[in-house]
């Protein structure tokens, strides 16, 4: 189904499971890019980690495996270098929290139609753009321009 979708339509977004099952194999096999969404808690860092190490050994390199951290309450605080070490992928976009999400949500209004320069709709314009091919992920800007 995957690939006769991608025959007609330039984006095809398939949404797994949270854990490594053949579906998400076969998923991230047939896809030239694979977005990881995980929040920055350490346990669920190392639960997207069990995702990772399959993917690998099905020989799915980690350009095509792109982290996302989302951040959907304030207090959770592992840093980038942490979320990196814990599930062996650099941070490619990290989403803020934002505490207008909720209000939008309940309002029935998208977050970046009620606040659409706040960070977090911000953040999830680039990596539409990335996907569009406007612009490199900001963690492969950084190696570009020297910033770590």
């Amino acid at each position: 189904m995957i690939t006769d979708l991608s025959g007609t339509h330039e984006y095809v977004l398939v949404d797994t499971a949270s854990s490594f099952t053949p579906v998400t194999a076969a998923a991230s096999d047939l896809s030239p890019l694979t977005l990881l969404v995980t929040s920055p808690e350490l346990s669920t860092l190392r639960g997207t980690r069990y995702v990772v190490d399959p993917l690998r050994l099905w020989d799915i390199p980690d350009e095509r495996l792109l982290l996302v951290v989302n951040r959907p309450v304030p207090i959770l605080t592992v840093l980038s270098d942490e979320a990196k070490e814990a599930v062996g992928l650099p941070v490619t976009w990290d989403l803020p929290h934002d505490q207008q999400v909720l209000r939008s949500a309940a309002a029935g209004v998208p977050v970046s139609d009620h606040r659409p320069n706040a960070d977090l709709p911000r953040e999830v314009r680039e990596i539409a753009r990335f996907f569009a091919g406007v612009i490199a992920p900001k963690a492969e800007r950084r190696k570009v321009l020297g910033v770590f």
